[in-house]
C-alpha cells in the first residue's frame, strides 16, 4: 500500500483510480493540477461531480452543445474505459490526453498527460503540409516524387489530372 501511494505520488502525469461506484479513491498532485479544481478534488467524490464542477468553472473548452452535454459526453467516455485516448483543451490553452481503462475488478484507472507541445508540433506540421500541397498544386507543370522502389510519394494536381486520377492522394504508393 505504501509503495502504491509512493509510486502514484511520484508519477509526473495525472493519475487516478475510481471505484466500482465511480468514486475517486486514489489520485496524485498532477491529477489535481490537471483539473485546476484544487481542494474540491478529494477521495469519495464522483467523476460526474468533478466534470460538473469543471464545466461550471469553465476549465476546459467544450465543443459539444451545452456544458451538460459536455459532462455527459465526457462521463460516457470515462465509464466506457476502453483505453481510447481523448484530447481535452483547457481554457489556458494547454492540451491534455485523457485515457481510462477498467481493471478486472471494475475499477477505472485514469491518466492525464499534457500534450501541449505535441499539439503545437502537430499543428505546425499540418500547416507546412498545407503550404507544400498548395505550392505543388499551383505548379504549371507535372510534378512527382518517388521512393527507391519507384512508388509515388507525392504528385501535384496537374499530374493527377493528366493521369486521370481523382486527386493527387490517389497516386501515393502506386507505381507507373
Amino acid at each position: 500500500r505504501n509503495l502504491l501511494h509512493e509510486a502514484v505520488g511520484s508519477v509526473t502525469h495525472g493519475f487516478c483510480i475510481f471505484d466500482q461506484q465511480d468514486r475517486l479513491l486514489v489520485f496524485n498532485d498532477a491529477y489535481k493540477q490537471y483539473t485546476t479544481l484544487g481542494d474540491f478534488i478529494a477521495p469519495g467524490i464522483t467523476y460526474k461531480e468533478i466534470l460538473t464542477k469543471a464545466a461550471e468553472s469553465q476549465t476546459f473548452i467544450t465543443k459539444v452543445g451545452t456544458e451538460a452535454d459536455w459532462v455527459e459526453e465526457r462521463l460516457a467516455k470515462h465509464l466506457k474505459a476502453d483505453a481510447a485516448p481523448h484530447e481535452l483543451q483547457r481554457l489556458d490553452g494547454r492540451w491534455f490526453m485523457a485515457q481510462e481503462v477498467r481493471s478486472p475488478s471494475g475499477y477505472v484507472i485514469g491518466t492525464r498527460i499534457e500534450i501541449t507541445e505535441l499539439k503545437k508540433l502537430t499543428d505546425a506540421l499540418m500547416q507546412r503540409e498545407l503550404y507544400l500541397r498548395a505550392t505543388l498544386d499551383n505548379l504549371p507543370f507535372l510534378f512527382w516524387l518517388k521512393d527507391k522502389g519507384s512508388r509515388f510519394l507525392a504528385v501535384n494536381k496537374a499530374f493527377s489530372d493528366a493521369s486521370g486520377l481523382a486527386g493527387p492522394e490517389h497516386a501515393v504508393g502506386k507505381t507507373d
